[in-house]
């Protein structure tokens, strides 16, 4: 979920223990139900890039436009935690 308001925050701020100060900057959110508990996590623009063109691209595909949109974009770690939080679970 893209939003040009800091929704994360915000929800972070009001559901958790962490009451750190709410910014103004913009966050993307990835929204899970893995298990039965739902899971909201700050992503980058990479991340999200990656992970909404894994819905319709294949995996190469899916790496370059996740680099355009974030030069620094870590496959590594992205893969690691989208296989951890089952939101990826089979790779063709």
């Amino acid at each position: 979920m893209r939003s040009r308001y800091p929704i994360f925050s915000i929800w972070r701020f009001n559901s958790t223990e962490d009451k750190s100060p709410i910014g103004n900057a913009r966050e993307t959110v990835l929204v899970s139900r893995p298990d039965s508990e739902m899971c909201m996590n700050n992503i980058t623009k990479g991340t999200a890039t990656f992970v909404e063109s894994l819905q319709t691209d294949v995996l190469g595909v899916a790496i370059v436009k996740a680099k355009a949109a974030e030069p620094n974009f870590d496959l590594a770690a992205n893969m690691t935690d989208l296989l951890a939080t089952g939101l990826l679970i089979y790779i063709n």
